[in-house]
């Protein structure tokens, strides 16, 4: 299973990872979230994410979408 961490950085004093898991074969999941830093599940993430067929796509996306939140 591929999991690659595309991108890391603090932002407002949360952190934040974008990255690219392959959750079934040929099924990539590209996401931008928040970490957690009490250690605990908090109710709400603030989170984007989207299903691709290619790793590339999903590696886009990623690179898109932290482009737009956090460079500004």
């Amino acid at each position: 299973m591929l999991k690659k961490a595309l991108r890391t950085g603090k932002f407002n004093q949360k952190e934040y990872v974008g990255n690219v898991i392959e959750i079934f074969p040929g099924v990539f999941l590209g996401s931008i979230h928040q970490v957690p830093t009490n250690g605990q599940a908090e109710a709400f993430f603030d989170h984007v994410s989207g299903v691709f067929t290619t790793q590339e796509e999903a590696e886009f996306f990623v690179a898109n979408e932290w482009e737009k939140k956090f460079n500004n």
